[in-house]
C-alpha cells in the first residue's frame, strides 16, 4: 500500500495493477469539522454535548482514525443537526473529488 496525497493506491494481484481508493478516516473527519464549523460549534461544545472526550473529537477530525462508530456518528451527527443522508450526499461528494485528482 503507498499514500499519494490523502489517496492509498492499493496493488491488485489480479490485475497487476494500482488502483486507488480513499482514506475514508480523513474524510469523515474533515466532514464532521465541516458541519461542526458551520453549525459555530467548538470541540468542547460537541464532545460535551455527545457525551465523547474532546482529544476523540480532535483526533476524528484530524483523520486518525479510521472512522467512529456507528452510534457515535449518530450522536455527532445529531447534535450537528446534519440527518445521515446530507453526511452521505456530502461523503459521496468529497469520495468522488478524491478519486478524481
Amino acid at each position: 500500500m503507498k499514500l499519494f496525497n490523502k489517496t492509498i493506491m492499493v496493488y491488485d494481484n489480479k490485475l497487476n495493477t494500482y488502483h486507488k481508493t480513499v482514506d475514508h478516516g480523513k474524510l469523515i473527519g474533515r466532514i464532521i469539522k465541516k458541519f461542526r464549523l458551520e453549525q459555530e460549534i467548538s470541540q468542547i461544545q460537541l464532545s460535551l454535548n455527545c457525551n465523547i472526550s474532546t482529544g476523540y473529537v480532535s483526533r476524528l477530525e484530524r483523520g486518525k482514525f479510521d472512522s467512529p462508530t456507528l452510534v457515535t456518528l449518530f450522536k455527532i451527527l445529531k447534535e450537528l443537526d446534519v440527518t445521515m443522508h446530507d453526511f452521505l450526499l456530502e461523503l459521496e461528494t468529497q469520495i468522488k473529488k478524491s478519486l478524481e485528482s
